[in-house]
């Protein structure tokens, strides 16, 4: 439920306050009029408490009513000015909830002469006052320490109601109040409180607890001054001018930080992030871009070209090439391919094979210039290791699914299955039925599954490995298997959606985990429950979950499937040779659907 302002209100509201802007000034009894209206617009108009309290300190400034002629002349300065702009901006489509205190959070915070604190969900923050914080008074120091917390704390949360527990009458009163006009520093500090909020839809509600009932007053009093050590400002400069501005300080707090983007120890409502040794600074701004002239924006869409585990391989290749540019006192980022191929070739004798090498090439090219990828004497380097070192296939040959399928057979009624075997089950069926990656399974959403008559359909929309312009995402058409139920696919997949309906909470994904909270499952549990599956079945412990895509695969070309399809099915283009290289392996124990030649019933013991 809500209130607002009738049409008429509002066009009248917003035509005197236009007439003031116009002028930038008024009488007396026309500034009275116009704070009576506004005050009494409130109520309707969410956050319109925050934007009428310059016009009231005008008014208060000039003395009490009475004293002052109501035809005399008043200014109006410019914060008055930007507080009628926001009306005039606001007024027409202002309204304002009717709440009922459904508090999403609760926040304790607190200050002292020291330093401040705060407590959310059994979670501590604190943190100590700069030089020029200590001489304020504590009354702003309250305000700051809730500013603090609440964005430590809510920096994530958007269009819900906070409630803030504050030892402080006076702040209480001005964060309620939405601040006050007879103190502008306090004031200001509300200000910034709310429009914080207003950004994200955020209702700020502040409530008295006792200082012996504050969780957060010992945070805000810890005064170990050990742990607080800062270079000084004399030897920084020298730094500075030696190897110019650092992007961030790694290992700082807001009190003693450097840079104007730092990484704290603890949780910081103004760090860039917390904990320099677990962060991934894959996607901060990477400096070799910045020397090429690109801007920040561009930079981040061109990492983005670039997935997760991709970036994450490259990190672990830099920080071994900037080892060996500082040992050789050469510059990381403006290389010749004669240092490329020195650092190389000592990875090579170190014991590196041809695909880490090459990866380490491509992270080396990121960041220095483009040529490097046409480097005719690296082209020669590779062609070289290749010889010395070929890639081999992880596996000569491959297990037989038979065995795995008669076992499977043996898991019926789905019914009477626990959750954990109808969870591998169906995980099992679906990689040798579709020959997907573990990456690919993890990504099948409910949306993305279609019962049909013939079968079970399966499109997958998110980004994949292999995902590149012009080639086609996942899809498999899963046919009925009525003449062998207890294995077939599409009625086992149905079976799971089914059996999982009450368990999920907002898990929109296929698969979930066995183990409460129930959530997306994701690719490495995937392919741990495939591993258990080979393990039950008795299969050789050297193969992995990923082992399927083998075992699937030469299944499917054994039994004289065309090759085209199973590429098609597998995710690999009509030219690749990935298939006869590393998939296609003779199968250990000896129609024109994928699923269907593996799953063939003839293969199966009845």
């Amino acid at each position: 439920m809500r209130i607002e302002l009738t049409k008429e209100k509002k066009t009248s509201i917003k035509n005197k306050v236009s007439q003031v802007q116009e002028k930038k000034n008024c009488n007396y009894e026309e500034l009275l009029s116009l704070i009576g209206t506004l005050v009494s617009a409130c109520p309707a108009v969410k956050y319109g408490w925050l934007y009428y309290k310059e016009l009231e300190r005008i008014k208060w400034k000039l003395g009490p009513i009475g004293e002052c002629n109501n035809l005399t002349k008043v200014a109006i300065n410019d914060k008055a000015l930007k507080d009628l702009e926001w009306w005039e901006k606001h007024i027409q489509a202002s309204f304002n909830n009717i709440r009922q205190f459904n508090f999403k959070r609760e926040i304790f915070s607190d200050a002292s002469m020291t330093g401040w604190g705060g407590v959310c969900n059994n979670k501590h923050i604190h943190g100590f006052w700069d030089d020029q914080e200590k001489n304020q008074h504590i009354n702003f120091l309250e305000l700051q320490a809730a500013y603090l917390v609440l964005k430590e704390f809510s920096k994530f949360d958007k269009n819900c109601q906070i409630l803030i527990r504050i030892d402080n009458l006076v702040a209480i009163s001005y964060i309620n109040k939405m601040g006050g006009i007879k103190y502008d520093y306090l004031n200001e500090i509300t200000r910034k409180i709310w429009i914080w909020c207003m950004k994200r839809n955020i209702w700020l509600f502040a409530e008295y607890v006792a200082s012996k009932e504050n969780p957060a007053d010992k945070d805000s009093r810890i005064k170990n001054a050990d742990t607080e050590w800062e270079l000084s400002n004399e030897a920084f400069n020298q730094i500075v001018r030696k190897l110019g501005k650092p992007d961030m300080d790694l290992f700082a707090s807001n009190e003693n930080k450097k840079c104007s983007n730092f990484c704290s120890w603890q949780r910081d409502p103004q760090a860039y992030v917390i904990n320099a040794f677990t962060t991934n600074w894959s996607r901060w701004f990477w400096r070799a871009f910045e020397r090429r002239g690109y801007e920040r924006s561009t930079v981040d869409i061109m990492i983005n070209s670039l997935s997760e585990s991709t970036l994450k391989q490259y990190t672990s290749a830099l920080k071994k090439w900037t080892e060996f540019c500082k040992k050789e006192s050469i510059d990381s980022f403006c290389n010749k391919s004669i240092n490329i191929l020195k650092f190389l070739t000592q990875e090579l004798q170190k014991g590196a094979k041809y695909g880490t090498l090459n990866s380490m090439r491509s992270a080396i090219s990121l960041l220095n210039n483009n040529e490097l990828q046409n480097s005719k004497e690296l082209e020669r380097f590779f062609k070289g290791v290749y010889r010395l070192r070929p890639p081999a296939p992880k596996y000569s040959d491959t297990w037989d699914v038979t065995p795995v399928l008669t076992e499977l057979k043996k898991w019926h009624p789905l019914e009477s299955l626990s959750l954990e075997k109808i969870s591998w089950k169906v995980t099992m069926l679906l990689a040798l039925g579709t020959g997907f990656r573990a990456q690919s399974i993890a990504l099948i959403k409910l949306d993305g599954i279609k019962e049909k008559k013939e079968g079970v359909e399966i499109r997958i929309q998110d980004l994949i490995k292999t995902s590149k312009v012009g080639k086609n995402q996942p899809y498999a058409l899963i046919p009925f298997f009525n003449e062998n139920p207890e294995i077939c696919i599409a009625k086992t997949l149905i079976e799971y959606i089914k059996f999982t309906a009450n368990l999920r909470s907002n898990a929109d994904n296929l698969l979930i985990t066995i183990k409460k909270p129930h959530r997306a499952a994701t690719s490495q549990t995937i392919s741990r429950w495939l591993k258990a599956v080979l393990q039950v079945c008795k299969v050789d412990p050297k193969y992995t979950g990923h082992s399927t895509r083998h075992a699937a695969t030469s299944k499917a070309q054994k039994n004289g499937l065309d090759i085209n399809i199973i590429k098609k099915a597998a995710g690999w283009s009509e030219s690749s040779s990935v298939f006869m290289r590393f998939y296609n392996r003779p199968i250990l124990n000896i129609n024109e659907n994928f699923a269907a030649n593996v799953c063939n019933n003839n293969t199966v013991n009845q």
